[in-house]
């Protein structure tokens, strides 16, 4: 009889634990990619489509349509550790482009480049030989 008692213990058990994982199993559905919640980080795609919403939202009349991007410092991008900001104004009726920056050691010279990072395999978010480069200028200190 005690074998018997054992047997159907071990089988409650083991049908209590199917059930759980049957539970768990309807819980956990797959998503698709077009399912899943957008952060923008790491996404090109999504800031491709932001950017072009962000185009088709500028007025088209009086005056240009300016792109202000924030000048910082990122984490895993740099390897200096600056205090320094600023923005980049691009009119992009005229391609002209105003910066302003804050915070640069007096002591060196800094460029600011504009860089289309390419897709492609192989390719990181680090600036490499296929991406397109723009020598905007040259951030120095000048007695005045």
């Amino acid at each position: 009889m005690r074998i018997g008692s054992k047997s159907r213990k071990w089988n409650a058990i083991a049908g209590l634990f199917l059930i759980a994982l049957a539970f768990v199993g309807l819980g956990f559905t797959k998503q698709s990619a077009s399912d899943a919640p957008n952060t923008g980080m790491a996404d090109p795609d999504a800031l491709i489509h932001a950017f072009d919403r962000y185009l088709s939202g500028l007025p088209t009349s009086g005056g240009g349509q300016f792109l202000v991007m924030p000048l910082t410092s990122l984490r895993g991008l740099t390897s200096e550790s600056l205090n320094a900001g600023g923005s980049v104004t691009i009119d992009l009726t005229i391609g002209a482009v105003v910066s302003q920056v804050r915070g640069l050691p007096s002591s060196d010279t800094f460029d600011l480049w504009l860089i289309d990072n390419r897709s492609g395999v192989g390719q990181t978010t680090f600036a490499e030989s296929d991406d397109l480069f723009v020598k905007v200028g040259t951030y120095s200190w000048t007695s005045g």
